[in-house]
């Protein structure tokens, strides 16, 4: 890798792919004083980040596809521009509706650059560089929901919810001229029936008749479900059923994203080392003990810190070896696809991740039975899954 340009490309893409997340974290401290401000209720409220989510969903399947027709960096520039002006409209949001279709604009724009950001690494490094480059936007990304919270709470605190949404501004805006200025088109093989529906279907079951490619989607799929299940769910665990202060968890959820980092690291240097599925193999029966301990304890109605934090650090840790992993296997399966590929790989992780968020904060309880419950059966499913579609191949 050039040292320079590379650095700079490298830094300007962590910032396109953390955004989305940082666009959510930020103001989610914000969501009880927005009720009020509003005049509206509380399920109203959590529809922006349901709309959101949508937006996110439909930008990861449309935006893959967009940029091998006409390019990575129109649709990059385009996206970030549609989530500038969707920021202005949430700051002068005057009714929760006119909020969530502003939210369901940010996401449909700025999520785009989680899919291109990693389709850039693609097409600019070669192979032996580009699980390095993955692995560190990974972790750059794991710093996003460890200290957006803590900033969106201190404006709240200062300057009121809308403070939060100016701050997203401020970076998209930022963000919008790096990439302007320093980010050139990389896909050089623009494909023109990459759009047309006839072509984008069978494209679509050519892709998911590879068994290598489903085993990687399965794989990150249900990963993130464990993820998701526990980013749903740990705040009500730790501070309402084991009484933590908000402080408190805030350090809880800082430590879960160390372990998280420290599995990207770990992601980067097992894999200089050895075959990546190998690699993968090793993380996903981490994520499966850690989970079998986890549900363990809540079984028993062991319900404290101790009992569910290292566990999760444990999985956390695991699921950072998988997430850049899987991403890197996958891209080189369809490299004049990579853009569909990329944003179907994307679709189904996030759709599998809000279907396990909804299952484990559906059921009330006075423990963590529920979450643990979601998180070991995906934790089951990966394994699994993983065993029969990748490893049980004759040539890993």
């Amino acid at each position: 890798m050039k040292k320079c340009s590379d650095i700079l490309k490298i830094f300007i893409l962590i910032l396109v792919i953390s955004l989305p997340s940082f666009s959510t974290d930020s103001y989610i401290p914000s969501l009880p004083h927005m009720v009020e401000d509003l005049n509206t209720t509380q399920p109203l409220i959590q529809l922006t980040l349901s709309f959101y989510m949508i937006g996110f969903a439909i930008s990861m399947l449309t935006c893959g596809s967009l940029s091998d027709r006409f390019g990575r960096r129109p649709i990059l520039l385009f996206g970030l521009s549609l989530f500038l002006i969707a920021s202005f409209a949430c700051v002068f949001a005057q009714n929760v509706w006119f909020l969530i279709i502003a939210r369901f604009f940010q996401a449909l724009g700025g999520c785009c650059g989680i899919v291109l950001g990693r389709t850039i690494v693609r097409d600019s490094f070669e192979k032996k560089d580009q699980v390095k480059v993955l692995t560190y936007m990974a972790t750059g990304m794991a710093i996003s929901p460890a200290i957006a919270p803590i900033i969106g709470g201190v404006l709240q605190t200062y300057f009121g919810w809308r403070s939060s949404f100016v701050l997203l501004i401020l970076l998209s805006a930022l963000i919008l001229a790096l990439v302007y200025f320093k980010i050139e088109e990389t896909n050089k093989n623009l494909n023109p029936k990459a759009t047309h529906f006839v072509a984008l279907f069978k494209n679509y079951k050519e892709i998911l008749s590879n068994r290598t490619y489903l085993g990687y989607t399965l794989t990150i799929s249900f990963a993130w479900c464990a993820y998701f299940s526990f980013i749903s769910s740990s705040s009500f665990i730790f501070q309402d059923i084991i009484g933590v202060s908000s402080v408190i968890y805030g350090v809880i959820f800082a430590l879960v994203s160390i372990g998280y980092i420290f599995g990207t690291i770990m992601a980067r240097k097992l894999s200089a080392k050895y075959h990546l599925n190998y690699v993968l193999s090793f993380a996903t029966l981490i994520c499966f003990l850690s989970s079998l301990m986890l549900i363990t304890f809540a079984l028993f109605n062991y319900v404290s810190v101790l009992a569910i934090l290292p566990p999760i650090i444990v999985l956390m840790f695991g699921i950072g070896i998988i997430f850049p992993l899987t991403q890197v296997g996958m891209m080189d399966l369809f490299p004049k696809m990579l853009g569909i590929a990329s944003g179907l790989f994307f679709f189904i992780e996030i759709m599998f991740g809000v279907f396990a968020g909804y299952l484990s904060g559906s059921f009330k309880s006075e423990n963590q039975i529920p979450m643990a419950t979601v998180i070991f059966i995906s934790s089951t499913f990966l394994i699994v899954f993983y065993y029969l579609l990748i490893m049980k191949k004759k040539n890993v």
